[in-house]
């Protein structure tokens, strides 16, 4: 299984965990390329970064998938967006 899927994975539970409802977060993951794996887990949003998309500043990698996935978002005006890549783990004491 992916690291990504694995951090998703280990996010869910961590919120859930958390005694937070679940209304009140969304967990999306912004990738490069559509991963089947992520069908496993219906929560969770995946926004596929276009293949011709080209940010302002022309960022690369994670920064380029980040600004893309930034205004595909359905997050609104008032939500926070906390990103994090693959290798951030974060517990209940931080949700």
């Amino acid at each position: 299984m992916p690291s990504s899927v694995l951090a998703v994975a280990d996010a869910l539970r961590v919120l859930r965990a958390s005694g937070l409802p679940e209304s009140r977060f969304k967990v999306d993951i912004a990738t490069d390329k559509h991963m089947d794996t992520m069908t496993q887990m219906p929560d969770v949003h995946e926004i596929v970064v276009p293949t011709d998309y080209s940010p302002p500043g022309g960022c690369k990698y994670k920064a380029r998938a980040l600004n893309y996935a930034a205004n595909a978002s359905p997050a609104l005006h008032h939500d926070w967006i906390v990103h994090l890549d693959e290798e951030t783990r974060f517990d209940v004491d931080t949700v």
